[in-house]
């Protein structure tokens, strides 16, 4: 029989490790996040939409903040699905010609968000800081 005992030490360590870890991720996150709305905000298209398997809604706050402070006139749709959930958000620049209050709730509503049971809704004016 093998049994392996951490000490307190050990533990410490061992959760400090996991503590960096997180914020290693966390970072290279929001670097992606940064990288991906530059691309996004070197588009032509009037709406831009965007789709990530596997990112959650930091993510996708994080790239339409980064989005609008690019490109303010920008509007869009970015959605990501997590863990069978399908996470969305309606983006508007402080330039751009779009009222969030009438256009969040009718994507929330189509057919195909519904269908995916969209469980999360982030609409926000985003204005540049």
């Amino acid at each position: 029989m093998t049994c392996c005992l951490l000490s307190h030490d050990g533990i410490q360590r061992q959760c400090l490790e996991e503590k960096d870890l997180a914020r290693t991720a966390r970072s290279l996150s929001e670097e992606l996040a940064d990288t991906t709305a530059a691309a996004l905000s070197a588009r032509t298209d009037p709406v831009i939409d965007a789709h990530w398997d596997d990112r959650d809604m930091a993510f996708l706050q994080r790239v339409a903040r980064s989005l609008v402070e690019a490109a303010p006139e920008t509007c869009g749709l970015l959605t990501a699905t997590r863990n069978g959930d399908v996470l969305f958000v309606v983006v508007a620049g402080e330039d751009a010609n779009t009222d969030l209050g009438v256009v969040g709730p009718r994507v929330a509503a189509a057919p195909s968000f519904r269908a995916r049971q969209a469980r999360s809704l982030a609409v926000t004016k985003l204005s540049k800081c």
